[in-house]
């Protein structure tokens, strides 16, 4: 994603991090490693949802405009 983003991973994580204390969500380390899987979904061109999620587990959802 970094890569994509042309940003550095320091980047991002510290842009994820102010994304998760925006929100309230705790940023504790997962118990074991997960396969994250991130997904945007929009409905038009103003309005969608964001979502976070491990294989059955669904970690963070919020809706984005």
């Amino acid at each position: 994603m970094a890569t994509k983003l042309d940003i550095s991973y320091p980047t991002l994580i510290r842009e994820f991090d102010k994304i998760f204390i925006a929100e309230g969500v705790q940023n504790s380390p997962p118990a074991k490693p997960i396969n994250l899987l991130i997904d945007a979904t929009f409905f038009g061109r103003e309005y969608g949802y964001l979502c976070f999620q491990d294989t059955n587990k669904i970690i963070y959802f919020r809706e984005i405009s």
